[in-house]
């Protein structure tokens, strides 16, 4: 064989290596995000049921953060909050405010603040639409 199919051989089997590694990291990354959605699903549907009321949807936010919430994507969230409610659940992501679940537990995992009470939890939704944003 001459030194350029030799070269062709190595392109090809580096190529197919570096490949099937990137599918490999691909797939396990896919599953360990799988992983936390379920932790979090099982971790929350543990947790007893807020009492039904104006305040309940807060309640549920507040519940869904203490369970990791914040560390998923908004599609995982969505995968998430479906599977609670296959568990016969209400909807954890219906927030009944100007701001989506998503956006609020990224806000609060950024910010480093963990939501509490339904009522805490308003007001430092309030402080969040009142407080002018940076230039």
């Amino acid at each position: 064989m001459a030194l350029n199919e030799y070269f062709k051989l190595f392109i090809t089997l580096f190529g197919g290596f570096a490949l099937g590694y990137l599918c490999r990291w691909l797939l396990d990354r896919r599953s360990e995000r799988r992983g936390l959605i379920k932790q979090v699903v099982e971790r929350y549907c543990g947790l007893p049921e807020p009492r039904d009321g104006a305040s309940a949807s807060l309640e549920r936010l507040a519940m869904l953060q203490r369970c990791g919430a914040g560390l998923l994507t908004r599609s995982e969230l969505s995968e998430a909050g479906a599977s609670i409610q296959r568990f016969g659940r209400p909807d954890p992501l219906a927030t009944r405010v100007s701001y989506s679940a998503f956006d609020l537990l990224q806000h609060a995992s950024n910010r480093g603040h963990a939501l509490g009470s339904a009522l805490e939890t308003y007001d430092w939704i309030v402080s969040i639409a009142t407080t002018p944003k940076p230039s």
